[in-house]
């Protein structure tokens, strides 16, 4: 996995753009980062391949500023700190539901898990439902109150 100088999963982003390149800086948690996958299986790589393909007069570069266990705040920090060093045409938030949640997680998942959620990854998953639907109703719109924002 390479990482560059900014602390990104991605190779090292020259300072200067090109005439014609665009760059595209894709903020996001671990699904951004992808660290069960080759670089060429992150969504953002398979981006920067389809853009490339689709746009011969244009050096396309998509950054993985993705970072794992971050939400909203984290990634607004990220693109502030680092992310405009790069001097983006484009910045994607990429997030995923429990982004809204804080950074640790919904304080429910650390209960101890039971025999069958330990052995079967069926109860998990609807346990794992069950609980967000009740963060949902119990925190109602502030919990999404960032959207306004």
């Amino acid at each position: 996995m390479d990482i560059n100088s900014l602390g990104f999963r991605d190779r090292e982003i020259p300072r200067l753009k090109q005439d014609n390149e665009i760059r595209i800086l894709v903020l996001g948690d671990s699904i951004t980062w992808g660290s069960a996958l080759q670089a060429e299986g992150v969504f953002v790589e398979r981006i920067e391949h389809y853009l490339g393909a689709s746009m011969n007069d244009k050096v396309i570069e998509v950054i993985n500023a993705g970072v794992e266990n971050v939400g909203i705040r984290d990634e607004i920090q990220i693109l502030e700190e680092k992310g405009l060093s790069t001097d983006p045409d484009i910045v994607i938030l990429a997030f995923y539901m429990n982004d809204s949640g804080p950074s640790w997680g919904f304080t429910d998942e650390l209960e101890g898990r039971g025999f069958l959620r330990k052995h079967s990854v069926f109860a998990e998953k609807i346990y794992r439902k069950i609980l967000f639907r009740k963060w949902i109703n119990e925190r109602g719109e502030n919990s999404f109150a960032w959207i306004k924002a």
